[in-house]
């Protein structure tokens, strides 16, 4: 089972937002609006960091929201755990980059604010210097209370989805148990069916063999397990249909597009 499409976008967003914002902190990039195909060029770079930074912070809360719902056998995995780790990492490495050259422009410029004491302005430096240390302060609050309350409401978004999620599982397992099914195990033939049985607990009834053995939901996916203990086929529940369509997955076993139907509705389609 591979993860979504959604979480490997935001990866490849949040992975290339982040690398700009490195370069842009390190080198210097801005906006080049001359016609060019690529609208970047490397140059000190000013205002652009901060809205490059906008673009880090909004595709990394997309990235945490999109892994907090993929499949537990997908975050079990130790490839994706560790492309998980990397990616988030190179955000956070971004994000700290940048808040040392921001602490660093602050620094500078309360240097030469202290160097107006030469010109006898105590008071200008008293507020310069205030002026610094209150904006710190109020941009590190700032980062902690956003960082908390993105935390809290990535996590309550997650919560709901899982919630949802069982509450279809359970649909979806009342109406396996309580139907008649048929399943097309091969497609391209008027006899690649048969009738298979859904009881409780995995149990298959008729149609049990080697290949469909038992029987899980994965999510909401409903998944054949041969007698070996790996999944022969994985089907998606198409509610509008009230029908389980294979979706085809690498790790699968069986014949492509097989379909599993209600024996008490009648399909055009062999």
């Amino acid at each position: 089972m591979e993860p979504t499409e959604n979480f490997n976008k935001s990866k490849r967003w949040l992975i290339l937002s982040s690398s700009t914002l490195i370069v842009s902190m390190l080198i210097g990039i801005q906006y080049e609006s001359n016609g060019s195909d690529w609208p970047l060029k490397i140059e000190n770079g000013e205002s652009i960091n901060e809205v490059i930074l906008l673009a880090v912070v909004y595709f990394l809360f997309q990235y945490l929201l999109f892994w907090g719902i993929q499949n537990s056998s997908i975050k079990n995995k130790i490839q994706y755990k560790l492309d998980y780790f990397s990616t988030i990492s190179i955000s956070w490495i971004s994000i700290f980059i940048y808040l040392t050259k921001w602490k660093d422009e602050i620094s500078s410029k309360i240097d030469l604010i202290i160097s107006a004491m030469s010109f006898g302005t105590i008071e200008y430096v008293s507020y310069g210097l205030a002026s610094g240390l209150i904006a710190i302060a109020l941009f590190m609050l700032t980062t902690i209370f956003a960082s908390a309350k993105t935390s809290k409401l990535a996590e309550t978004i997650v919560k709901n989805y899982l919630q949802k999620e069982s509450e279809l599982a359970s649909r979806i397992e009342d109406s396996l148990i309580n139907n008649e099914w048929v399943l097309v195990f091969n497609p391209k033939t008027k006899n690649g069916r048969k009738r298979i049985v859904f009881l409780p607990e995995g149990v298959i009834g008729d149609g049990i063999n080697q290949n469909e053995n038992r029987w899980r939901l994965n999510g909401q996916f409903l998944e054949l397990v041969n007698s070996s203990g790996s999944v022969f086929s994985r089907f998606s529940y198409d509610f509008d249909k009230d029908e389980f369509e294979h979706t085809n997955d690498d790790d699968t076993l069986s014949i492509r597009s097989q379909r599993i139907i209600r024996s008490d509705k009648k399909s055009g389609r062999p």
